[in-house]
């Protein structure tokens, strides 16, 4: 299972989605929604805590579930490559 980020409202391209409430980790105009996981692709969708503080690459419009191909991720964090851990994993299955 994946937790990713379906937006309710329209964003724009170059925008940092920002965690706004630091209590509950979220960020204003995204909406959590757990789907079944999959392998990673650029129209894939991409795990919410991925997608906080990075910025997008294109514009986003209200009701979409934000993909790879959408934000620009820090390909070099701990969390990126264990993500590409799990992915290989899924190859194999």
């Amino acid at each position: 299972i994946d937790l990713v980020a379906r937006t309710t409202r329209d964003f724009k391209q170059g925008e940092v989605l920002q965690i706004t409430d630091p209590h509950h980790h979220a960020v204003a105009g995204l909406e959590p929604e757990l789907i079944p996981a999959e392998p990673d692709q650029s129209d894939t969708p991409v795990p919410y805590y991925m997608a906080t503080g990075r910025a997008l690459l294109t514009d986003v419009e209200t009701g979409t579930v934000l993909t790879w191909g959408m934000v620009d991720t820090d390909q070099a964090s701990r969390l990126h490559q264990l993500r590409q851990q799990q992915t290989a994993w899924f190859r194999t299955v």
